[in-house]
This record gives structure tokens, sequence and C-alpha cells, in this order.
């Protein structure tokens, strides 16, 4: 017991030494004073003292530091090891949408891609497309009456046979310049025919082409030129 005193007693001198230079320490080192005054008795007649000396408690001076009779204070210790880290926390909210940022520049054009394969081959016009072109003929024979004719061939025949109409009119609302068809006509401009025949065998099946014709009456070089457009039905 009486080996472990003067530890405790330096323990107790370091305590008030190093909170004597805070308000906080202050009133400990009061509260300290105070305390062992009270207790004296209990120390067996080691009584506080201000000034070093035989059978002595270090005190605090009044300006909270220990008298230099007890000594320096020692050097301060190495920094401890950082203590381990403490439980990740939870997720934050998800912050606001940032501006949306500049455009760009345009990259670089890409190279020329491979040449695809063939498309399918077309049997029949489709339905809703419009085929257009121009036609002509000339009668020099000087005979009267002479017979001009104009062969109209179609790219693509047709899958229904269209019904023939010189423009313009309700179902031919184009002109000479810009000939239009309604699904399912035929629709011939300028020229001033007067019939049509079919192409492919001399009847009334128009789904490849038609014959135009017109009979001259006049015994001179005659022409008669115009164009036409189809529309599939």
């Amino acid at each position: 017991m009486k080996n472990k005193l003067p530890t405790v007693l330096s323990a107790t001198a370091l305590v008030v030494a190093v909170f004597g230079v805070t308000p906080l320490g202050h009133a400990t080192s009061n509260i300290v004073q105070t305390h062992y005054a009270r207790n004296a008795n209990f120390l067996r007649g080691h009584a506080p003292s201000i000034k070093a000396g035989k059978g002595k408690i270090p005190l605090a001076a009044k300006g909270g530091k220990l008298d230099p009779s007890w000594g320096a204070v020692g050097a301060r210790g190495p920094q401890g090891p950082p203590g381990p880290g403490g439980a990740q926390g939870p997720p934050g909210a998800q912050g606001a949408q940032g501006a949306q940022g500049a455009q760009g520049a345009q990259g670089p054009q890409g190279g020329t891609g491979p040449q695809g394969p063939p498309g399918p081959l077309v049997t029949f016009l489709p339905p809703g497309q419009t085929l257009r072109g121009g036609w002509g003929a000339a009668d020099s024979s000087g005979t009267t009456p002479g017979f001009l004719e104009a062969a109209i061939e179609f790219a693509f025949p047709l899958q229904n046979n269209p019904v023939a109409d010189f423009g313009p009119n309700a179902n031919c609302p184009g002109t000479t310049t810009n000939p239009q068809a309604n699904p399912g006509h035929l629709c011939i401009y300028g020229g001033a025919p007067q019939g049509v025949f079919g192409l492919a065998d001399g009847t009334s099946n128009l789904r490849y082409g038609v014959m135009v014709h017109r009979t001259n009456t006049a015994s001179n070089w005659q022409v008669f030129y115009g164009t036409y457009a189809v529309t599939a039905a």
C-alpha cells in the first residue's frame, strides 16, 4: 500500500497540472484542493502543498501550474495508432440532375459500308405507285385519211387492268406537264387521241401498255404527242 501511494499522488499531480490551464482545470483544481484539504487525515499525514517537500502532495498554484520545485513536466508521448474505421453510413439521398452539357463536335464521316444483297424483283407495280412517261407518233405518208399510232409500254406490268381515260378530268387531275392518275386509272394527256387498245394483244388488256391512235384527216405531214400517268389499284 505504501509503494502504490506515490504513484497515485503523481498521477493526481499530473491531472491537476494538465487541467489547470483551462477554466475547467481551475474548477477541478479548486475541487481537488478542497477534497484533499478535507481528507488530509486519510492520507496518513501527507498534506497538499504548492512547494515540494517531504511528505507533501503536489498542489497546483493559482496560475494552474506546478511549482518548479516539483520538477519539470515530462515530454508529450508519441501519438497512438489510429483506431479502427467506423461502420459505413447509409447512402445519401440522390442529388439533383445536373444541367445538360454542351453538344459535342460532329464526328468524322464513316466509311462506305458493304453493298447489300439485291432487292426482290418487282413482279407487278405495287398498289398506289404511279408510272409516268411520254409518247408520240408522226404520219408523213400524205394519204387521206392517215392513221397515227403511238405505243406506251409500262416498265412494270399492272396486276389489275386499268381504266383508260383522256385527261384532265376527275380521275385524271393532272396536266400534260404534270401527269396524275387516281388508283386504277391510266390517264393520257395531250395529242387529241381518239382511242387506245391493248399493246399486248390489241384488245382491252391494258396491263402491259397501250397503243394510242388517231385518224389523220389532213393530207400533209402530221405529229401528235403527249404524256401519261398510270397508278396501280
